[in-house]
């Protein structure tokens, strides 16, 4: 089948590359029905301003040449770090697909980060490939990903990832009502969506436990070289927070999780390979890093997911880490006793089953920003579950809890602490993973994403949705700290 390129209703001709970006690619049946999943969706505009038409062009061109034969289809989700296309399973070589994905150097993959993913939770990791880099003829003084004035956009590392069943829940209500209404209109009352309680208990099943069992001690001689941007640097981060945040109350939280930091987090809990996007990328709530399936409704052959947008990480220390594919093997860790095995556990995402007819996991994607991290810094996004992005009735959007917020973090609890039992509620374990809980939503929700920079704290009124979140979020779970700083407040 030839590669198929139609544009709208303008006389844009097929091979006129050069116009890329006003055109879209054609999408038959069956790859509109497998959607791709970056970490974000983008609006177009948005897009289009990040990547180039000569960069599109070099990008089309490349899938052309790889895929002669192939129907290409554009992902209907674009990420703003990332140019996604869709091959079918009959061109890409692969039972299920392969997503294409361009990447500017500054956001790359670390490939040994995805083949320990893939490792530990197995099927529901896409397996990552580099296949190289590509340079286009995008001038120097567009803006691009590196910053304004730079040649950020002439070259990109190309990677391909399996293509994954199921939906990104970003696409599905209510997580796909992005946009604040035009007019204001009154805040209805919430319903609890049915699908969520079996849907958390498969995220604490399918990926908690298993990053747990997988964990490494905070003084093994690995985590001195397997360390990434954040795991370097929490010190600081706090520093900044317990010195920056615009109310009282946060630096207060701040300062609490500063004074245990060294020692009851960074060297009293166990490391883990930790999602660094996994439910706060924007889009649809931010939970498009998630694949899920309903009940056993979603087999593998409808719409499925893999690779992702790269939104949320500072990668411009990793540089280009596309030749260090032979990392993977260090990222099994084979000495870890069996790692793999339990990783193919990834099938645990059918937790719930038929009979409940709610939403299971049946993929976690987009590991760009992926690291090894104390364990229950990762639980910074079991909270966005929990609630929802809503009209605040003036033009804009506010995040608002479930009215059974409380039973569906009880429900995630109950089904973590029966994977990994020593979190029992009050032992001592629990109350430094629950202070590990408030890092990771300190760092995550405190300190702007900026493109990638990641260098400065949030601020009245430039940042209010992350500034709210934060507020909302620090405000649950058990940890002592909470209720110290709410006496404070």
């Amino acid at each position: 089948m030839e590669m198929l390129i139609q544009p709208p209703a303008r006389g844009v001709e097929r091979d006129s590359l050069s116009s890329v970006s006003a055109f879209t690619l054609s999408m038959d049946e069956e790859s509109t029905q497998r959607t791709n999943s970056p970490s974000s969706a983008s609006s177009p505009d948005t897009h289009a301003d990040t990547f180039t038409d000569p960069t599109h062009a070099a990008c089309l061109r490349f899938a052309r040449d790889k895929y002669p034969k192939a129907t290409i289809a554009e992902s209907s989700m674009q990420g703003r770090c990332s140019y996604t296309l869709l091959i079918p399973d009959d061109a890409g070589g692969g039972s299920g697909g392969t997503v294409l994905q361009f990447r500017p150097p500054r956001h790359s993959i670390d490939l040994s980060i995805t083949a320990a993913a893939r490792s530990i939770f197995g099927s529901l990791v896409p397996e990552t490939q580099f296949l190289g880099v590509i340079n286009s003829d995008a001038s120097p003084d567009v803006p691009g990903p590196e910053g304004p004035n730079t040649p950020g956009c002439r070259t990109m590392l190309v990677y391909a990832h399996t293509l994954l069943p199921g939906k990104p829940l970003s696409s599905l209500p209510p997580y796909n009502n992005t946009h604040p209404s035009s007019e204001p209109t009154p805040i209805p009352t919430p319903q609890t969506p049915a699908h969520l309680p079996p849907l958390l208990t498969s995220l604490a099943t399918a990926y908690y436990t298993p990053s747990h069992g997988a964990s490494r001690p905070p003084t093994s001689p690995f985590l001195s070289h397997a360390k990434r941007t954040i795991g370097r640097s929490m010190g600081a981060r706090v520093a900044r927070l317990r010195a920056d945040l615009p109310r009282p109350w946060l630096r207060a939280v701040a300062a609490r999780v500063g004074d245990v930091l060294e020692r009851e987090i960074e060297g009293g809990l166990p490391w883990v390979l930790t999602h660094g996007d996994l439910c706060c990328g924007g889009g649809g709530g931010g939970v498009g890093n998630l694949l899920v399936g309903v009940g056993g409704g979603y087999g593998h052959g409808e719409d499925g997911g893999g690779g992702g947008g790269g939104d949320r990480g500072d990668e411009g220390d990793r540089g280009d880490k596309g030749d260090r594919g032979d990392e993977g093997d260090r990222g099994d860790e084979g000495d870890r006793g069996g790692e793999g095995d339990r990783g193919d556990k990834g099938d645990r995402g059918d937790g719930g089953g038929d009979e409940n007819k709610g939403l299971r996991l049946t993929g976690l994607v987009d590991w760009a920003e992926g690291e090894w991290l104390p364990f229950g810094v990762g639980l910074y996004g079991v909270e966005e579950l929990l609630g929802r992005m809503a009209d605040d009735g003036e033009g804009g959007r506010r995040f608002e809890y479930w009215p059974d917020a409380d039973r569906l973090r009880a429900v995630f609890w109950e089904a973590l602490v029966a994977g990994v039992p020593e979190l029992a509620e009050g032992s001592d374990f629990r109350e430094r993973v629950e202070k590990a809980r408030l890092l990771g939503i300190l760092l995550w929700y405190g300190i702007a994403f900026d493109d990638g920079a990641l260098n400065r704290v949030v601020e009245e009124g430039r940042d209010s949705e992350e500034l709210q979140k934060l507020e909302m979020f620090l405000s649950g779970g058990t940890s002592s700290i909470n209720a110290a700083s709410a006496e404070d407040g």
